[in-house]
């Protein structure tokens, strides 16, 4: 009787453990990627989970590698022809929503032009030329300057694009959509825009700053082809600036999260992780999840990849700043509130992006535990198992 008591009291324990906790998340056949004398930024999964895209700064400014990761882990660097051994200043990677072997960046050619760019990955590997700069088709000129983009699909399954374009006769963006059938720019858009994120209902949410303001904040379009739409997000919650919105993969119109500091102190900011749940209700309330949150500096430009939704749940992926330095990654169930670490091995980690499935995972770290190096950022790539 004693023993039954005993195992009923067991099995109701580990119900209830399982129903708080939900699923648990390894990282395991773990493989690292690094390219000598660069510091790797923003590794992300091509659509297929084939190539991973590598953003690296050094003495020689920002470029591109790419990694096939059906063949090896050598990075190819990005030229502007196959034969060319000068790099192209390149920054901002995204990868087709519809296309495997497609992605797009931002680029400056050697006068000091800037350029929007389609590559071609399978034109790559085959070493035939693989760019098609795209602004003369998108803007009707070359020499744009786009402050930033987001890359969504369209209801007859291809990409369209949404830029932030700075005005040339003052500090103020417009939102510019291109897609097949439309091509009309609305009017400008008051502030400056960076952090753009589009989800698959065609929402739209973006970090909108005045000039010199330090303390942006989250506006949020129910439409992206509409600036009429526009809702601001509920500021019942003191918070100084907002950051680096993102919607929910698996309930894309439920959840948005973002990263808030909670005071005005510019030489030191800690940067918190919140969520809110109905973000276009006006009446709903944002909640903090967890930090401070790691990010790269003051210079929030490259900081979209500091935290992850895990597509196949919703599940949010980022890293903790610790004291100790060693920056863990952790995971948090925004359902039932459950929070768990992450074992990787490695230390000051940075940067997360999962594959379209959510069997990979990428992120950057300074090395394992006991082989850190302090100046060059590698990464990993793993297949994310779960329990």
């Amino acid at each position: 009787m004693h023993n039954n008591l005993i195992r009923d009291f067991l099995l109701s324990y580990f119900a209830l453990l399982h129903i708080v906790c939900g699923q648990t998340f390894s990282v395991q056949n773990v493989k690292e990627i690094s390219i000598p004398k660069k510091v790797i930024e923003r590794p992300q999964f091509s659509l297929d989970n084939n190539w991973l895209s590598l953003e690296t700064y050094s003495d020689d400014g920002m470029e591109v590698y790419f990694v096939d990761l059906k063949e090896s882990s050598q990075a190819i660097p990005l030229r502007k022809t196959p034969n060319s051994k000068n790099p192209i200043y390149a920054h901002q990677v995204r990868w087709s929503t519809t296309r495997d072997d497609v992605c797009y960046f931002i680029g400056k050619d050697q006068i000091g032009q800037f350029h929007f760019y389609e590559v071609n990955m399978s034109y790559l590997a085959s070493n035939r030329a693989y760019l098609d700069d795209l602004c003369e088709k998108i803007f009707g000129r070359h020499n744009v300057d786009i402050s930033t983009y987001a890359v969504n699909r369209n209801n007859k399954f291809s990409d369209y694009f949404l830029f932030a374009l700075p005005e040339e006769t003052r500090r103020d963006s417009r939102i510019g959509i291109y897609t097949s059938s439309l091509q009309k720019y609305p009017e400008s858009y008051q502030g400056l825009l960076n952090h753009f994120t589009i989800n698959s209902l065609n929402q739209l949410a973006c970090v909108k700053s005045s000039d010199n303001d330090k303390n942006p904040k989250i506006v949020l379009f129910e439409d992206d082809l509409d600036q009429k739409t526009e809702v601001m997000a509920n500021k019942s919650v003191t918070r100084v600036a907002e950051i680096e919105p993102k919607f929910s993969i698996y309930s894309p119109g439920d959840y948005l999260t973002f990263l808030a500091t909670e005071d005005d102190d510019s030489e030191s900011r800690d940067w918190y992780l919140w969520a809110i749940k109905d973000p276009f209700n006006p009446n709903s309330n944002p909640r903090k999840i967890d930090g401070p949150i790691v990010i790269r500096g003051e210079d929030i430009s490259l900081s979209d990849l500091n935290y992850a939704w895990y597509p196949d749940r919703d599940f949010l992926f980022y890293i903790l700043e610790s004291k100790d330095g060693s920056n863990p990654v952790y995971y948090y169930n925004i359902n039932s509130g459950h929070r768990q670490k992450l074992v990787t091995n490695t230390e000051r980690n940075m940067y997360i992006n999962f594959s379209r499935r959510g069997n990979k995972m990428v992120f950057g770290a300074q090395g394992k535990s006991k082989e850190l190096d302090f100046y060059i950022r590698k990464a990993y790539v793993g297949d994310l198992v779960v329990q």
